[in-house]
């Protein structure tokens, strides 16, 4: 498949990654980030074996050097026993209902938004991945945070900006804090990766934020979005409004195969899943085209509603999910927080729907990880 636009995210990543590493430039760069800042005297974690994630910008920007910082899954979120999330259950019909009229409302909502512009469309991420560090009844969990942001120009002649920072790990509640302080209060903590063969690699956290990244990238072809394939900001911006030509138009760009590998099995239910949800959240769609992509997602019938939820940013919305098993045989839920009031996405979540062996210890229902996101257009990139 040919990926243009994916050159340039290979120009824009930081100059100590190896774009040919069989892992994804995400979890490499964190790997390596923290290996420079050490972890000598921590605490010592296992982790899991690493999995492929949504990329920062996901079915977004397709050139943005920050994606670099979007750390593979590690292990859970939660509180000292990394069980506090609720198990997942099946929604009765009236929940079901709440979730698509959520959706509905959303789609409103947006439809009644003036369409706007701007010389740059501005992508923020925060996110937050969690490990266990300990073992037993003195184990807790370890937020490690970071920020991406993107600057992608409306004119295919300008420069694509991007910025990241790595903004440190921390014990991820307060009944995780009382058992860090138990623990000595650790400012750093080793991981052991598995590297097959039976060997190990380790990575190192640190509670030290690291320093901010800028770059500037020609944006060459003007295909700086990933919908299944190459697209340019123009081409986004004029994706049809109506839900079922919009459904159409998207319907033939898939292969039979996930949006970012083609070894990535995906039904049409969950490919559709993967694009609207990055037109709904970080893509510069129209407000009508954004509307549109609302009324598709609660057309599909895999997606169900998970109820109301407060994102990690203390905003409320409603999130809806769609369950299916990883490239490595475990089962995840995408979860996707939406504002109906906003017309928008507010992010989302990966769940650990099945325990597994791959995360001991790891009760169904876990977050495993988080991606919040804003959005806007601006008249100005940093320099």
């Amino acid at each position: 498949m040919k990926r243009d636009a994916m050159r340039m995210l290979m120009d824009a990543r930081p100059d100590d990654l190896d774009p040919n590493a069989p892992v994804d430039p995400a979890t490499r760069e964190r790997e390596l980030a923290r290996a420079r800042h050490g972890a000598h005297g921590g605490t010592t974690v296992t982790a899991p074996a690493r999995r492929r994630v949504r990329p920062v910008w996901g079915i977004g920007v397709a050139g943005v050097a920050a994606a670099a910082v979007a750390a593979a899954v590690l292990v859970p979120t939660g509180g000292g026993d990394g069980g506090d999330a609720p198990p997942l259950s099946k929604h009765d019909a009236a929940l079901q209902l709440t979730g698509r009229n959520a959706l509905l409302t959303a789609a409103e909502t947006a439809d009644r938004q003036p369409a706007a512009s701007g010389a740059y469309w501005r992508v923020s991420r925060v996110q937050c991945q969690f490990v266990r560090a300990g073992t037993g009844a003195s184990a807790y969990t370890v937020a490690s945070e970071s920020r991406s942001e993107a600057w992608t120009p409306n004119d295919p002649a300008g420069s694509l900006v991007t910025r990241d920072q790595d903004l440190g790990a921390h014990p991820a509640t307060n009944a995780d804090k009382v058992l860090w302080r138990k623990a000595g209060s650790p400012t750093s903590w080793t991981l052991k990766l598995p590297a097959g063969g039976g060997h190990y690699k380790q990575m190192g956290l640190t509670a030290a934020p690291g320093k901010a990244r800028t770059r500037q990238t020609p944006v060459r072809s003007g295909e700086v979005y990933w919908l299944g394939r190459n697209v340019t900001m123009k081409q986004v911006r004029e994706l049809p409004a109506d839900p079922k030509k919009l459904k159409s138009q998207l319907s033939k760009w898939y292969r039979g195969h996930g949006t970012e590998a083609e070894g990535q099995k995906s039904t049409r239910d969950e490919w559709l899943f993967d694009v609207a949800r990055g037109l709904v959240t970080d893509m510069p769609v129209t407000p009508k085209v954004r509307a549109a992509a609302f009324r598709l997602l609660a057309g599909l019938p895999s997606v169900v509603s998970l109820g109301r939820v407060t994102d990690g940013q203390g905003r409320q919305g409603v999130a809806i999910g769609l369950t299916r098993p990883t490239t490595y045989g475990d089962l995840h839920q995408t979860r996707l927080i939406v504002d109906p009031s906003a017309g928008r996405g507010l992010g989302e979540e990966d769940v650990l729907v099945k325990a597994s062996s791959s995360y001991p210890g790891v009760r169904a229902g876990t977050v495993l990880n988080s991606s919040l996101v804003t959005t806007e257009w601006t008249a100005v990139a940093p320099s």
